[in-house]
């Protein structure tokens, strides 16, 4: 029996550091588990082989960045062209300036996402596909505890200035100015030496120079390395801080380092980004605080309220497996194609 032949859009990596890097290769992995044939394809690789994917033989042509300008444009393309049948994962949706194109023919098979999106619904509608509200969760396997040595310490995770015995607030993100790090500024300057503020940056993404130099004129660690378990990082951090504001973006609607906190047994205080609140507003592990976040860390540092569960993963529904979400996937495709 012939493998089904999917083209998965997006960025690929071996040991990803980012967000949308780890969604893609989870998917890229349990697809082919699930028997499917998978290549995966940058948008702009697309772009330049488009009659070859065209011609290619494809049964789907999956995105799971964005969909921005250029999820779109490559959709139309098909549509125009009567390419494969494409399905968005729209894990950060930002489709503001396509409006203009809404004349020509486009086709869908499906979009999810983590929230009900006007523009993606009214998308959904006209191209007949099906739009489906999911959770775009984590990849619980870059949680799993190894029986080997820790893979960073908290000497190294605090870096050379860093008091080993105060407690560690954590930040995993882009080192960019829209990200709200110059509140992870304020907390550091609020409690001093009572506190470890840690970055973990991407290592393989563009970082703002200015943002490097406030964090660390400000006395906040970098650290930027690729770490095998993540796991090892959250054991170590007390206070899961997420202050990016929702006005300036730049992050998955459902924060996976969020996840990974809650998923690692740590305390979260948040913005009410995204679809946060949405899945957490009654969890008790999680504070949601825009204005006073600063504050509302002051103060869980000085009254000593929080704490992590050391060891396995604590248990989330499984709703929050990225693994459901693209096990969902297989079944539609598999089921279409018969």
């Amino acid at each position: 029996m012939r493998k089904l032949k999917l083209l998965l859009v997006g960025d690929y990596k071996i040991n990803p550091s980012e967000g949308m890097e780890v969604i893609t290769k989870r998917f890229t992995d349990r697809l082919k588990s699930n028997g499917f044939d998978v290549t995966n394809m940058t948008s702009k690789n697309f772009i330049f082989s488009f009659f070859q994917v065209l011609f290619g033989g494809y049964d789907r042509v999956i995105f799971t960045h964005g969909p921005g300008k250029g999820a779109y444009l490559l959709t139309l393309l098909c549509s125009v062209f009567y390419g494969p049948k494409v399905i968005w994962v729209a894990t950060r949706p930002n489709l503001s300036l396509t409006t203009m194109f809404d004349f020509l023919l486009f086709k869908l098979d499906k979009i999810y996402c983590g929230k009900c999106e006007i523009r993606l619904t009214e998308l959904a509608k006209k191209s007949n596909a099906s739009f489906e509200r999911v959770v775009i969760g984590i990849d619980f396997e870059r949680l799993k505890n190894s029986s080997a040595k820790a893979s960073i310490t908290k000497k190294l995770l605090v870096g050379d200035k860093g008091d080993i015995n105060a407690p560690v607030v954590l930040h995993v993100g882009h080192l960019r100015s829209n990200r709200g790090l110059n509140k992870l500024v304020e907390i550091k300057s609020k409690l001093q030496e009572k506190v470890n503020v840690v970055v973990l940056g991407s290592p393989s993404l563009s970082a703002d120079n200015d943002v490097i130099e406030m964090l660390n004129k400000n006395g906040i660690n970098i650290y930027c390395e690729h770490v095998s378990n993540l796991a090892d990082v959250y054991n170590l951090t007390d206070i899961y801080v997420f202050p990016v504001d929702s006005v300036n973006g730049g992050a998955i609607d459902l924060p996976l380092s969020v996840i990974e906190a809650l998923a690692c047994g740590v305390s979260v205080i948040s913005t009410r980004f995204g679809v946060l609140p949405d899945y957490f507003e009654d969890n008790p592990q999680v504070i949601f605080s825009d204005e006073l976040l600063v504050e509302k860390t002051v103060e869980s540092i000085e009254s000593n309220l929080y704490g992590t569960s050391e060891g396995s993963v604590v248990s989330l529904p499984e709703v929050f497996n990225i693994d459901s979400l693209i096990d969902n996937v297989s079944s539609l495709i598999s089921k279409e194609s018969k």
